[in-house]
């Protein structure tokens, strides 16, 4: 097998299953600058700094769908029109901050993800276990 090529995956912002697609399709956008300095995580402001980077990237994915509309693009048309609008996507600090390991204890792991909001869960309520059931109720 071989090694991922990013370390592990991480659930950063979810809102829900919508079924609705906001971006055109994926594409790899290879961010030129380097990384300044990463800025600093804690309990306090996790949430801030990905819904932060969740709305930029949201912003960048409807400017590109709005220019390609109706088309099915291949990758280098899609790659050019992201870094037509670089300046919208999340910068490197951004993204070195929320991948970094102080990051990872305030973010899901996919399979914790999975197992809170995909993954069927069987429930049994406390007055299912009580025996004999009570009787029913007569007004």
């Amino acid at each position: 097998t071989r090694k991922d090529l990013i370390g592990p995956l991480r659930i950063l912002y979810f809102t829900e299953l919508h079924g609705v697609r906001v971006s055109t399709s994926w594409c790899t956008y290879a961010q030129t600058a380097k990384p300044q300095s990463t800025g600093q995580v804690d309990e306090s402001n996790a949430h801030e700094l990905a819904f932060a980077s969740y709305r930029k990237l949201l912003l960048a994915c409807l400017k590109v769908s709005e220019k390609l509309s109706g088309e099915d693009p291949r990758a280098d048309i899609l790659q050019g029109a992201y870094r037509k609008h670089a300046e919208l996507l999340p910068t490197i600090d951004e993204v070195m901050t929320l991948a970094s390991k102080a990051a990872a204890d305030y973010f899901f792991t996919y399979p914790e993800f999975h197992k809170v909001f995909i993954a069927p869960f069987h429930l049994v309520l406390h007055s299912e276990l009580l025996w004999p059931t009570s009787p029913s109720l007569v007004y």
